[in-house]
């Protein structure tokens, strides 16, 4: 392995991006007074909170998506069913009940 070569590249361009982002705050604390230390560790912690609170917001909106997926799926094959009615080829369609197959069947990819 070469000398100052990184298993995470990217935590370089973190790195970049966090300073760009933190020093001006760390200098407008030393204005007013607070240590740098103290200023880089408030700094880290209000991240740290804004991270949460968003991870937070996501995590609960996908629960919430996945919680709703079956009512998407019956919506879907419902519309597929109808659709089927107005093809060309609908006398294919009326052998396979699409309504019937899909909610008997798991279609999770969990195996």
């Amino acid at each position: 392995m070469e000398c100052g070569s990184s298993l995470y590249p990217h935590t370089h361009f973190f790195s970049i991006f966090a300073a760009l982002i933190f020093i001006p705050h760390i200098r407008w604390l030393k204005k007013k007074g607070i240590p740098a230390g103290l200023s880089v560790l408030l700094l880290i912690l209000l991240f740290a909170f804004i991270v949460t609170i968003l991870s937070m917001i996501v995590v609960k909106g996908t629960i919430q998506f996945g919680n709703k997926i079956p009512i998407y799926q019956t919506n879907l094959v419902g519309f597929i069913d109808t659709l089927t009615h107005y093809s060309p080829t609908r006398r294919y369609f009326l052998e396979f009940n699409f309504t019937q197959y899909y909610l008997n069947h798991d279609l999770s990819y969990e195996k």
